[in-house]
């Protein structure tokens, strides 16, 4: 009972923390490319110093120059993303916080990680979750190899043209077609001049 306990707890706590690592990563995005709009560049303001309308040097916080983040005042959008970004990392710590109050036996430390690490060392057979753990990684990874794989795929569509025979194909067999990108398709006999077009779906698929 108390295993099941742990391990739900722990996945309540990990969920939440990945949810809100996603849809902050997103505001931040969102947020960063309205800085680069209304600021400027981060490179172009990642001096420490710069002489203002008085001739007199002013310090400018290099880490929030280096983060892209407004050395001034934010307005319009700006404002807007940095209190959606606000609002996310409160309803993040109240949805962390629900979960503590609902297991206050098993949440005793302040520090989230701190938690999930005591959690996992009070498990008393890692094996199968080591196991799962494993399983889900392997299927992560391929799934992101797998996305990795349709972009180059399509990236080489757009660079050829749909309309090319070679576009074709692409259109035609993403899937089969990303072997070339792995090596397993020599690019010297990928060339669509190398064979005539009849047989060319032949070639790819052996």
């Amino acid at each position: 009972m108390r295993e099941e306990r742990l391990v739900d707890t722990m996945s309540k706590l990990l969920g939440v923390l990945g949810d809100a690592l996603v849809h902050m990563s997103e505001i931040l995005e969102e947020h960063k490319v309205e800085l680069v709009k209304e600021n400027g560049s981060a490179f172009a303001r990642s001096k420490t110093t710069k002489v203002n309308l008085g001739g007199k040097k002013e310090f400018i916080d290099p880490l929030r120059a280096t983060l892209g983040l407004s050395t001034t005042k934010p307005r319009g959008k700006t404002a807007a993303g940095e209190k959606k970004f606000h609002y996310a990392y409160h309803f993040f710590q109240k949805e962390m916080s629900s979960v503590v109050k609902a297991n206050p036996d098993m949440c005793q430390e302040s520090n989230i990680s701190s938690t999930i690490a005591r959690l996992w060392r009070e498990l008393p057979d890692k094996t199968k979750y080591q196991a799962m753990e494993e399983q889900s990684r392997k299927e992560y990874n391929d799934w992101v190899e797998e996305e990795e794989q349709k972009k180059l795929v399509m990236d080489h569509v757009k660079q050829d043209g749909p309309s090319s025979e070679r576009g074709k194909f692409l259109k035609k067999h993403p899937i089969n077609d990303t072997r070339f990108f792995s090596g397993k398709i020599k690019k010297d006999n990928y060339s669509e001049n190398l064979f005539p077009e009849d047989d060319a779906d032949q070639r790819y698929l052996e």
